[in-house]
């Protein structure tokens, strides 16, 4: 990140986290095995990395006070047919099966990643199914790549 001071690092990761995952797997329009079978074998450089046009988006539901400290066992709700209307995917990150369904377990509870050929399209689709989803203190952001939500942290 460029500072009035210079560059900043923030955080360095060799490996892909959540959320991040959820936008960039989507995107890539070749087989992830085939691609470490290349890395592996050391024939990268004859690898066809092709990625999908448009957009991915994907804001995350977190529980109530994260990421602070926040109550975890509440029970979530998801309307399957509007998260398929949308072409959105769920990832679950932060919950479990308490044998009668999802719980929340955790901070950052799920995702809702979708794609569109617009970036307009790719971010309806995700807060649609989002909106599908619902447990006890549930938060997310709403500007979400939106200009100047770095800076509004």
């Amino acid at each position: 990140m460029l500072t009035e001071q210079g560059p900043k690092c923030l955080e360095y990761n060799v490996r892909l986290g959540d959320p991040e995952t959820q936008v960039v797997l989507p995107m890539m329009d070749f087989d992830i095995v085939e691609l470490c079978e290349a890395i592996t074998e050391g024939k990268l450089s004859s690898f066809n990395l092709k990625w999908k046009s448009g957009y991915q988006i994907a804001p995350v539901a977190v529980s109530g006070g994260y990421p602070k400290s926040y109550k975890k066992g509440f029970e979530i709700h998801i309307d399957e047919s509007t998260v398929e209307k949308s072409g959105a995917k769920i990832f679950i990150a932060g919950a479990s099966n308490s044998g009668a369904g999802l719980v929340t377990s955790g901070g950052r509870v799920l995702c809702c990643s979708a794609h569109g050929e617009t970036f307009d399209e790719a971010r309806a689709k995700s807060y649609s199914a989002l909106e599908s989803v619902s447990f006890e203190g549930m938060f997310y952001r709403k500007d979400i790549g939106l200009p100047g939500a770095a800076e509004s942290n």
